[in-house]
Order: structure tokens, then sequence, then C-alpha cells
């Protein structure tokens, strides 16, 4: 289903945004508050009308593991393609055909196109570190088949996308609606055990970032980015600062042993290449 399918024009600044959950709408909306013109695809019928009343100019509700979207948008209409699917069952079944089977159908739709793809994964690539400092030269290690299924998708980008996919490592994200890494309370029982490093990114400064990789000229030098707000900070520092009546306890029967990741993500490179610096940073 097409909404709003209004001539598209080489002469402007486009992009495209396959995926418009809790991030893929706070990068329509950045995207737009630049001028750059935007079309996006969700599986959403709902959050395409409100894409439109956005502002987006062509909105297509689709999953993106189906083919039925690709007649419907010209790759060569595009300085570049921001793909931020999420999974919309947390299973391994769930997760391969939305990062697996999502991009292999991105890729047949590009074809030879010479399009910059920007991709959304993930920091569970690396597993843990027992609070070491993790940047792009770690070898990526996941511990989970989450992050197996979402190392694999990295791979299959760059094996068929070449230089022109970039790769974003996000950390956790949060924001208005999400905020459930602060809507937590700390207790002190075994925290010795599980106190590890939560590192987040708000999703105004995620959206950001994303946008400069997109319209970069010339493109990032680099092909792989973390992208936290570099300032790692304890679950125990984090957990307990927040008095919402909302709060929940971190540790309950159920997950009181199970392990967390401890790793602490250097995004320094990101700031560094493409001049960004996050504006939203957990206060402590």
């Amino acid at each position: 289903m097409s909404v709003n399918d209004s001539p598209q024009s080489k002469d402007q600044r486009r992009i495209l945004i396959l995926g418009c959950g809790y991030l893929g709408r706070f990068v329509v909306e950045k995207a737009l508050s630049q001028g750059i013109a935007t079309d996006a695809l969700t599986r959403n019928s709902d959050t395409c009308i409100q894409l439109q009343k956005m502002g987006a100019q062509k909105t297509i509700s689709q999953t993106l593991a189906t083919s039925n979207w690709h007649s419907e948008i010209d790759p060569n209409h595009y300085q570049a393609v921001i793909v931020s699917v999420g999974s919309s069952e947390s299973t391994p079944e769930g997760y391969r055909e939305s990062y697996i089977d999502g991009l292999n159908s991105v890729i047949r739709w590009i074809g030879d196109q010479p399009l910059r793809l920007i991709y959304t994964s993930s920091i569970s690539v690396y597993g843990s570190s027992d609070g070491d400092w993790i940047d792009e030269q770690t070898n990526p290690a996941p511990e989970n088949w989450r992050g197996e299924i979402i190392l694999q998708s990295e791979e299959l980008l760059r094996s068929k996308i070449g230089d022109q996919a970039f790769i974003c490592r996000l950390g956790g994200i949060y924001g208005p609606g999400r905020m459930r890494f602060l809507q937590k309370t700390w207790s002190p029982e075994n925290q010795a055990e599980d106190d590890g490093y939560l590192n987040l990114i708000h999703a105004e400064d995620a959206a950001e970032a994303l946008l400069k990789i997109a319209m970069r000229k010339p493109p990032p030098a680099s092909n792989i980015f973390n992208l936290t707000d570099n300032t790692p900070h304890l679950r125990s520092e984090v957990y307990g600062k927040n008095d919402s009546p909302t709060a929940k306890p971190y540790y309950t029967r159920s997950n009181r042993n199970r392990h967390s990741a401890n790793r602490r993500i250097d995004s320094s490179k990101i700031q560094a290449e493409l001049d960004w610096i996050p504006k939203h940073l957990i206060k402590i």
C-alpha cells in the first residue's frame, strides 16, 4: 500500500527510511526538519498515515522481507537509504525474517545501483568484556542468538554492498515514551555479580548521527561506527536515580542471576569523523 504517492525528483536531497519504528520516526522527523525530502516504508499502516502527516512525501506499508514494495520505489531516486528495521517477534525466526530476509530483499531491490546504505546494528555483536573499553577494532563475539543473527546481517551487507554499506552499532535507545532504562530501581542484592555498564543513546542523537552519515559529501572514510553517547555508567549509578512512580526493581526472582553484558563502548570515532556530539547525556 502506498500513501501520498507524489512525483519524485532527482535534483533534490532525498532519502528513504526502511523501518519506521521508534528510532525510524525520529529519523524521519529530523530529516524533514533539515529540509531533506523523505520517503518511508513501515509494516504498520497507521504509522504510514502518521508519517504522511509529518510531511513524508511517500509512505509504503509493507513487510521489508517481501518484494512487494520493490516496484513502488526506485533506488535511483535516493542519495541514501537508512535501514532501521526491528523484529516484530523476539524469536530466532522473527530476527532472521527482519534482519536477514529483510536485508536480502533490500539487496535485491538495490541491484547494481551505487546507493549509500546506512544500517542500524547493535553493540550486542560484541558480547561482554569484564568492563573493558570496546571500539570498532574489537572483534565481535556475540553471546546469544540475537547478537549472532545481527552479526550475520552485518556480514551479509559487507559481502553484498561493500564500501557503500555503513554500519552503526547502537547502544540502548531511549527517549520520550521509551524510558525503561531509567525507570528502574537498584537493589544491592547480588550487585557485585551483575553491576555492569550501560551504554545508551538518545533517539534524537542517534537520528542526527545517522543523517550525518547519509548526507555527508564525500562519504565517511569508515564503514563501521559505534553509536552511543560515549559515557557509560554502571547500572547501580543509573537505576535508582529516577523518582518516577512507575520505576521497577531491577532484581526479581526471575532475573536475579541473569548475566548482563559488562562493557564500555567507545564511540569517539564517529564524533571525530563526523563532528557529531550527543546532546543528551544521563545525569548521575
